[in-house]
């Protein structure tokens, strides 16, 4: 009489280790690709939080100005906002992002930057006030119209 023996032969084994290898490899490249995803989320909601920033301060100081003016080499990427009591803010647009200072008289009163990339500026007649653009590569523009009503104080 032949006594069966009570275990897993060796081919049940590697079935099953296979079978866990490709389980693991699976549940490993949905969790990779679950933090790429998040990471890019993160990334726009934190480009999306900085493009609202820079955009509400912007439209103030294009608002509160009295005359903007591009810089004299186009391709600097330099727009002044000359506002009343001697204030002028100036927004410079570098390779990954764009700079804010604001002076009073010659004195450097704030300085900002933006994690954005532009392309330039751009002004534009509307109505007889300038439109003042940022041009954003992805073909956005963030617009604001400088208000002629004030005159320098």
């Amino acid at each position: 009489m032949r006594h069966r023996r009570g275990g897993h032969s060796l081919v049940e084994m590697l079935v099953a280790i296979m079978l866990l290898g490709t389980l693991l490899g699976t549940v490993t490249v949905a969790v990779s690709g679950m933090f790429r995803a998040d990471q890019t989320m993160r990334d726009a909601l934190a480009r999306d939080g900085v493009l609202e920033r820079f955009s509400a301060q912007f439209r103030s100081d294009v608002h509160q100005a009295v005359s903007a003016a591009l810089g004299e080499d186009p391709a600097a990427g330099e727009l002044t906002l000359e506002g009343a009591n001697e204030r002028a803010t100036r927004y410079t647009v570098e390779p990954q992002k764009i700079q804010r200072v604001v002076k009073l008289g010659e004195t450097t009163v704030h300085r900002e930057t933006y994690d954005l990339v532009a392309k330039g500026w751009k002004i534009e007649k509307d109505n007889g006030a300038p439109l003042v653009a940022l041009l954003l590569p992805d073909g956005m523009r963030v617009d604001a119209v400088v208000n002629l009503g004030r005159g320098k104080r």
